[in-house]
């Protein structure tokens, strides 16, 4: 649909908001050698780290083209998302708190991942 068009042309980086990673419905992310899939790597990548640092699980399926089945993200994901995984991951994600953007955590992963400055106390982290 729509949305495949938008991560095709645009990036899946570039869509990617952590401050309201519930309003995706799902991403179908493709995993793969890292050169290749760097930058949906980056996605599961994030959602790792929002769903560790939440204490939440996000609703995955994995299919290697053998089959396909609920899938764990495991929390060592945190660290990075091996590259000797090859399928596709439909991951999507929703926080058990109450109002997620708010906390400190997901404007450092949009920081980190999309590069938005961090504000804090009304002050731009660049010009600190």
């Amino acid at each position: 649909g729509d949305r495949a068009h938008l991560f095709h042309r645009l990036g899946h980086l570039n869509l990617l908001n952590p401050l309201k990673i519930e309003d995706i419905v799902k991403y179908r992310l493709q995993l793969g050698p890292q050169e290749i899939l760097w930058e949906q790597r980056r996605v599961v990548f994030a959602i790792a780290l929002i769903s560790s640092r939440e204490h939440s699980a996000p609703d995955a399926t994995f299919d290697d083209k053998v089959s396909k089945k609920e899938f764990v993200i495991p929390a060592t994901w945190e660290k990075g998302v091996p590259t000797d995984l090859v399928g596709y991951l439909q991951v999507s994600y929703r926080s058990d708190h109450g109002r997620p953007e708010q906390s400190g955590h997901r404007k450092e992963i949009c920081q980190q991942f999309v590069g938005w400055p961090l504000v804090i106390d009304g002050e731009d982290s660049r010009k600190r």
